[in-house]
């Protein structure tokens, strides 16, 4: 029969502890629960409470972030699991930079939050950008969380101001990114931004594909 929101959380995190790949309870939080929200848990209990809150978006912001929220599939694909055991590796040290990493992760998703509920999606782009460079401070400069070819691909598009802000999805082993396009981009504008000015300078993001994506309800 059909299950809960929650069981279904908690039944994730168990089995993919039980596989041994790691991970915890964001991914199925947000896949299983419709819309735009911040969800929150409340350390230290067991198991671990998690709390969801849908947000209440302006009438047009959703219209315009699809519009300017582009997946894009770079083909660089690792095992999420190897980049995730040396965010772990480095939270067990608890380094002052670790430590303070993190506070600021936590920070940022609630400026997140407020960039949402205003609707500017420019901040948005910001806030993304940030967050992409806070997880590669979490796995370490050689920890694998931002491959060069990525790196580079996101500074060329920066440096042309075509886009906001970039960061790959999840831990960066699927080979995906998510890009928030300038307000006079699209993905067709920068399709062929990337094929004329980026290809020539690098073959590698001749592989590179863009794709329409959407919030789910």
């Amino acid at each position: 029969g059909e299950q809960s929101e929650d069981f279904l959380l908690h039944g994730v995190l168990m089995l993919e502890q039980l596989l041994t790949s790691g991970g915890g309870w964001q991914d199925q939080a947000h896949g299983i629960v419709p819309g735009i929200k911040t969800v929150r848990s409340m350390p230290p209990q067991l198991p671990v409470s998690i709390t969801v809150e849908r947000l209440d978006v302006k009438a047009d912001f959703e219209a315009q972030l699809e519009k300017r929220m582009i997946l894009v599939f770079t083909g660089m694909t690792r095992l999420a699991k190897n980049i995730l055991q040396g965010v772990l590796r480095r939270w067990a040290r608890s380094t002052n930079e670790v430590v303070a990493t993190v506070s600021r992760n936590i920070q940022i998703a609630e400026e997140c939050r407020a960039a949402v509920l205003a609707g500017d999606i420019d901040n948005f782009g910001r806030i993304l950008l940030e967050y992409s460079t806070i997880k590669v401070q979490m796995a370490g400069k050689d920890g694998g969380a931002m491959p060069d070819s990525c790196r580079m691909f996101i500074s060329e598009l920066l440096r042309r101001d075509a886009i906001k802000g970039a960061c790959l999805c999840g831990a960066g082993g699927g080979g995906f990114m998510v890009i928030i396009a300038s307000e006079n981009q699209n993905k067709e504008s920068l399709d062929k931004l990337i094929r004329t000015e980026l290809v020539p300078k690098n073959r590698e993001f001749d592989t590179y594909t863009l794709h329409s994506c959407g919030i789910c309800h």
